[in-house]
């Protein structure tokens, strides 16, 4: 059954002449359709019914300028200085042991780069690198929210012979350190090769928006794909993607809006009404494409800089840091993420987790 005859035959069976989303009753109908052609009523309706809650999207674009520290972590705290006089067993009176080595400064939009923490250093290195520091506002215990390898950080450039300004800021929408006013969020990744996790995007409602309006239209289209007894499209959450998923999405929107949407629209609003808002939306919000790539590529570059708008902030780092004191420093520059022909083998997300090839982007 094509998606024009589904839409007449639900059409002549409704009491109006036209079927409405709002009504128990054309719900009622819609399904003993989609049951008698071997349709899954439930998922094809969740479909329908989760359009016409994204009814009205409105979405605010990301704006590529450097933010300031916020004023919250402006002042500097003892709660990491604390953490590691704990940890290495010091008295109030004895100072934090002074970082002999000499390292890189990660300076705002300095580049990517590497280093590795000197023998001279690695002692303290090796007790802070598990120490986590207590949960934000606390001054005891310690939390899960922080990971491997921060507080060592903290030590390696807050305690060197010049002392540089380095605070906590964690808290909110906040990168994990501010180091001489520029963010820096770290990560104790397994290696620096290939896509690498780092972390939920779900909070992030303007690229949940757009993966709701392409995906949710697309499986809807795919659910209607039935041939010898099954489905024959696959359904792609916003959750779990690749950029391959993102531009078949694409392709199966390009078929929908082969269809004289501003006709069903008039006929049968409660049903297309949502849908035609919906990928009105999605043409405000991404703008001109020639095709399918192109739009999946403006798509998956909004989550990025989106993902790290706040963490670590345009022109800071992502460094990954390891127990025997390799440290990678991802610089992230927006420039990189626009200019970048290949994003789509370099992002995909797995359960709502984002995974990103750095080395791909930022390197």
């Amino acid at each position: 059954m094509t998606l024009d005859e589904l839409l007449l035959e639900w059409s002549y069976r409704t009491d109006k002449g036209y079927p409405d989303m709002g009504s128990p009753s054309d719900i009622h109908i819609l399904r003993n359709i989609l049951t008698e052609n071997g349709l899954p009523a439930d998922q094809i309706i969740d479909e329908l019914e989760g359009e016409n809650e994204e009814d009205d999207v409105e979405i605010t674009t990301s704006v590529d300028t450097p933010k300031e520290v916020p004023e919250e972590v402006k002042e500097e705290s003892s709660v990491f200085d604390d953490t590691i006089r704990r940890a290495l067993k010091l008295s109030d009176e004895e100072p934090i042991p002074t970082v002999k080595g000499r390292y890189q400064l990660p300076a705002a939009f300095g580049g990517s780069f590497n280093i590795k923490v000197s023998s001279s250093d690695m002692d303290v290195w090796d007790k802070l690198f598990e120490v986590t520091p207590p949960k934000v506002g606390k001054t005891t215990g310690q939390t899960r929210g922080s990971g491997n390898g921060e507080v060592a950080l903290y030590w390696l450039y807050k305690f060197t012979p010049t002392s540089l300004n380095v605070r906590d800021g964690r808290g909110g929408n906040n990168p994990d350190l501010f180091i001489d006013n520029v963010g820096v969020e770290v990560k104790n990744f397994k290696s620096n090769v290939g896509k690498i996790q780092i972390g939920r995007y779900g909070s992030k409602h303007h690229a949940m928006a757009l993966l709701r309006i392409v995906l949710g239209m697309s499986s809807l289209l795919s659910s209607l794909n039935f041939k010898d007894g099954r489905i024959t499209g696959k359904n792609v959450s916003p959750q779990t993607w690749t950029g391959l998923e993102l531009m078949n999405a694409f392709k199966n929107i390009e078929k929908l809006e082969e269809i004289d949407l501003d006709q069903l629209a008039n006929s049968w609003g409660e049903v297309f009404g949502p849908i035609q808002s919906n990928l009105k939306a999605l043409h405000k919000e991404l703008g001109e494409y020639d095709d399918s790539g192109e739009a999946a590529e403006k798509l998956v570059k909004m989550i990025v800089l989106e993902v790290f708008e706040n963490k670590p902030q345009e022109g800071g780092y992502i460094v990954n840091v390891q127990s025997g004191g390799d440290c990678m420093f991802y610089n992230i520059t927006f420039d990189k993420i626009h200019e970048n022909t290949r994003i789509l083998k370099s992002i995909s997300s797995n359960q709502g987790l984002l995974s990103v090839n750095f080395n791909e982007l930022f390197v």
